[in-house]
């Protein structure tokens, strides 16, 4: 999927390329037609699919952040891609002053109703470890787990990436059946990075200029799997919890 976000102050621009993008956008920044319109434009970025279980998602994804500089194109990313939620644990310590407060940048996002935002400790002033996110992304897991039929776990420098018939935009469901139909619990997904181990080259500038675009599969991946047949490991591997099922 070719992605372009535009960072502008004034104007929203838009590409032809089955779906539209936005600009950073903030509700203290901008007026009140400009956020609407934000909205109207990412509410083109709903996918079609619909549940299969009759739940209100499709596919949902369980992030956290912190200080994470690529947020808007992670979200982008994934809604293009075709996943219909996208569940945000937002461990930016605004309370004990650090570190960003990513609200108003949310919010266009919240008001297309494919967005949520959790705020998830926001007074602590340790370092969030491995082990940190172990435990918010199943809090997120089995918390939401009755609402999606798929749910994925990724950090915001990664994202999921699926053609068919040289087609990528909105055709995750194209995969999710294919999986259901081979009766699988979960997939393992490589870990596709967009910027390299989140390396910042150049602060303060533009998107394409500021981060390097190393897209590199790891061995290790991440999980999307059924939360309802699936035991989650996170972050690089999963069991499923009936016989008959496979990963």
């Amino acid at each position: 999927v070719l992605l372009f976000l535009l960072f502008v102050s004034s104007n929203i621009l838009s590409f032809r390329f089955g779906v539209r993008f936005l600009p950073y956008l903030t509700t203290s920044s901008i007026k009140l037609s400009d956020f609407e319109s934000a909205v109207e434009l990412i509410a083109t970025l709903r996918t079609n699919s619909t549940s299969k279980q009759g739940l209100k998602y499709r596919s949902l994804i369980c992030t956290i952040v912190r200080h994470d500089p690529y947020l808007m194109e992670f979200l982008v990313r994934s809604l293009i891609t075709g996943f219909s939620h996208v569940v945000v644990y937002d461990n930016n310590r605004i309370y004990a002053g650090y570190d960003t407060n990513i609200s108003s940048m949310l919010a266009p996002f919240i008001a297309a109703q494919l967005v949520t935002h959790v705020s998830w400790d926001q007074n602590n002033t340790d370092l969030l470890t491995n082990g940190d996110k172990v435990v918010g992304a199943l809090q997120c897991i089995n918390k939401y787990e009755k609402v999606a039929d798929w749910i994925a776990y990724f950090d915001t420098d990664e994202y999921l990436y699926y053609q068919k018939e040289r087609i990528a935009v909105d055709m995750l469901d194209d995969l999710l059946l294919e999986l259901e139909r081979k009766n699988a619990c979960a997939a393992t997904v490589p870990m596709t990075l967009m910027y390299g181990e989140a390396k910042i080259l150049k602060q303060n500038r533009t998107l394409f200029e500021a981060y390097p675009r190393v897209c590199k599969v790891r061995p290790l991946p991440k999980i999307l799997g059924r939360p309802r047949l699936t035991n989650y490991f996170i972050p690089h591997s999963a069991a499923c919890k009936s016989v008959g099922y496979n990963v």
